[in-house]
């Protein structure tokens, strides 16, 4: 049986979202599955709209309180990567294989029989050089280019006239690409001891923007302050530092078989808890206070003179208060649930089989779940499946005109569209 994709952008004209705090998460995300969405229908493509949680959300008199700043994250392409090919950036990866692992290298391709086998040193450090080393290669141009690859934290504070420090908000987390990526294999050749490969890397680069409210400053305070400082904790390292590829192996990935470059990836929780023992602060963007006061509207971060790619020159938070140690605000939200529209899956009259959906976008995947939703009219939704998670498989196929997805995720993840396999 054939099947096909069809790919849905989320943004603000085809989706609704609400924040969530930790206590009304519970609720189950159809609670409302007889009701329609408000959402308008029959979207099936549209621009990205990829805004996040800001710092605080208050405005008003700082004096006692917070300040109202956002950063919003922006999916982005990397230069000198094939951006179009796959929907992840890609390059070029090439090994040459040593004559004794060349029966082995067959066998991962599918050439011949299984074996059991194991790689020669020689062969496991060029796998290494030449896969791990495009990785890092990526995650460098993308910081040369201000843009961000890893999980970071972010925040603000009011500048004084010696240099020091005050209102030092907490920080926020930007879970951004929470895992080391896999790294899909295609296009896979190999002409006599040339292993030829077009690599996939499974990583959202992301820029960054600034939103400030406007907001006043008691007399004492505004005569000592110059600036509002925006400052970034050093984005987190995906990788430990002592990975090696030991193979090309298959693994499922979105619900297919896919040939892979195989290396032990960090747990997820490694990676989030070295986000929280980050005390590695820099001023990343600096605002005089009379412009700060009045407004910022999508300001580009990291601000003039700065770069992401010179972290070490990057001038470092001055204060005794650590950004952990300060209270923070109370309006604080930890989930989100997003209703797309009535989705007509680019064809309103047709009814449509839906095997799977795949959420894409950069956002913790262990702190997902996922509805699917079908309707004939859109009177009457039926939950078609559940799963935790950014996958959700082997449906039935049952047919329907249209079609729902209601996410609860994390505040701060963004979530770019859902990739729809169908019958064809």
């Amino acid at each position: 049986m054939k099947f096909r994709r069809v790919f849905v952008r989320v943004d603000d004209d085809n989706c609704s979202v609400t924040y969530l705090k930790r206590g009304e998460v519970g609720a189950s995300l159809a609670s409302d599955v007889g009701a329609s969405s408000g959402a308008s229908s029959g979207a099936s493509s549209g621009g990205l709209s990829a805004s996040s949680g800001g710092v605080s959300a208050s405005s008003g008199d700082a004096a006692g309180g917070e300040i109202g700043v956002k950063v919003s994250t922006y999916p982005g392409e990397v230069s000198g990567f094939l951006n179009s090919r796959y929907f992840y950036p890609a390059c070029e990866v090439g090994v040459k294989v040593p004559d004794e692992d060349l029966q082995l290298v067959k066998t991962w391709l599918g050439a011949t029989s299984s074996t059991s086998a194991l790689a020669s040193e020689t062969l496991v450090k060029r796998m290494t050089t030449a896969a791990l080393g495009a990785f890092k290669r990526y995650r460098e141009r993308a910081l040369l280019q201000n843009m961000l690859t890893s999980p970071f934290v972010v925040g603000y504070a009011l500048r004084r006239m010696d240099g020091s420090h005050v209102k030092v908000s907490s920080f926020v987390k930007k879970l951004v690409n929470t895992r080391a990526p896999l790294l899909p294999a295609n296009e896979i050749s190999l002409a006599g001891s040339s292993l030829q490969t077009v690599m996939e890397i499974m990583n959202t680069p992301v820029s960054l923007k600034l939103d400030v409210e406007p907001f006043s400053l008691d007399e004492g305070l505004a005569a000592s302050v110059t600036h509002l400082d925006i400052y970034m904790g050093k984005p987190v390292d995906l990788l430990a530092g002592d990975e090696q590829v030991t193979a090309i192996r298959s693994a499922e990935i979105a619900g297919e078989r896919r040939k892979i470059w195989h290396y032990q990836r960090l747990d997820e929780d490694i990676i989030l808890s070295r986000l929280g023992a980050t005390t590695d602060f820099r001023v990343v963007a600096s605002i005089p206070i009379s412009e700060a006061m009045s407004g910022v509207k999508g300001m580009s971060l990291p601000g003039s003179g700065v770069s992401f790619g010179s972290w070490d020159k990057i001038g470092k938070l001055e204060s005794d208060a650590k950004p952990g140690d300060v209270e923070k605000p109370e309006e604080h939200y930890d989930h989100k649930r997003i209703v797309t529209a009535c989705l007509d899956l680019g064809d309103i009259d047709a009814t449509k089989r839906v095997r799977g959906i795949t959420a894409r976008g950069v956002f913790a995947r262990r702190d997902m779940k996922m509805e699917l939703l079908g309707s004939h009219h859109r009177d009457k939704w039926r939950v078609v499946g559940r799963c935790r998670g950014p996958h959700m498989r082997l449906l039935r196929g049952v047919g329907y005109r249209w079609w729902q997805v209601r996410v609860l995720m994390d505040a701060d993840g963004e979530l770019d569209g859902i990739s729809f396999l169908m019958n064809n």
